[in-house]
């Protein structure tokens, strides 16, 4: 059996309401159509996870599909969507 699927699909079947995701790229891989994909399809509350600052996290704010309890508007770092808690403390100086 194929494993091959349309973005469409693959974003109905792996993206879910309440997911953290990981969607990013060095300048000419953001992956846009995607994000544009997540978008169409409504999907709502979830956290978005960074490596770098672009335009789709943008546009997926305005969308209102990051979750309710990033009200500020940012992405959390990558590793935060594994570890699922606070960032590493830094030494007592």
């Amino acid at each position: 059996m194929s494993k091959v699927m349309t973005l469409s699909e693959a974003i109905r079947t792996f993206i879910h309401d309440g997911d953290c995701v990981y969607a990013a790229g060095f300048t000419h891989l953001i992956p846009f159509a995607a994000a544009h994909e997540i978008i169409r399809q409504r999907k709502r509350d979830l956290v978005l996870a960074r490596a770098t600052p672009d335009l789709i996290y943008d546009a997926m704010v305005a969308a209102a599909a990051l979750a309710s309890s990033s009200s500020r508007g940012e992405a959390i770092p990558a590793w935060a969507c594994s570890a699922r808690s606070a960032p590493p403390s830094s030494p007592a100086s």
